[in-house]
């Protein structure tokens, strides 16, 4: 076999090998391998111990880059998802201030003309004034029981009534 320096290496050659695998968790990633080709005896119990060391390093870096591919994908389409959605997505501290809110809503837009300008307003400013109290009531309630809850409210700026969900 060719190995990274572009050497190639005759197996019938070597004296004697060591190999782990490296792994992480259980899961198998492929193999660490030491070879000599002067001493029928060049590995000790020390040389398997530092190589199963260094082989599950490996793995575990292996796994977190696995992990944070899987998270970066996941990120993707959650973005995706939002940004193209028809519904207006916002989240909120659990104070009830606005970090986050995927586009602007028709009739905000006079008010407010970036996103940015609505990150760290509470969600209730957005509202119109009577439902307010009831609005800051729901979600507070929603957050002390870890419960979802759904209610209509007019909004502040347009005056048009909005079917929210609020999820804890």
């Amino acid at each position: 076999f060719q190995n990274a320096r572009n050497l190639h290496i005759h197996m019938d050659q070597t004296r004697s090998w060591l190999g782990v695998p490296i792994m992480f968790e259980k899961e198998v990633f492929g193999v660490i391998a030491a070879l000599s080709f002067k001493d029928d005896r060049a590995f000790q119990s020390k040389d398997k111990d530092l190589l199963t060391f260094v082989g599950s390093q490996v793995g575990a870096f292996l796994s977190r880059r696995r992990a944070e591919e899987k998270l970066k994908d996941s990120q993707n389409k959650w973005d995706s998802l939002v940004q193209n959605s028809g519904d207006i997505i916002l989240t909120t501290s659990k104070d009830g201030l606005i970090n986050y809110i995927n586009r602007v809503v028709h009739g905000f837009g006079e008010k407010r003309k970036f996103l940015g300008d609505f990150i760290g307003k509470k969600f209730e400013t957005l509202v119109a004034d009577a439902d307010s109290p009831r609005v800051s009531k729901f979600i507070k309630e929603g957050i002390k029981n870890k419960e979802t809850s759904s209610f209509i409210v007019q909004g502040n700026f347009s005056g048009r009534f909005y079917d929210c969900t609020s999820t804890p």
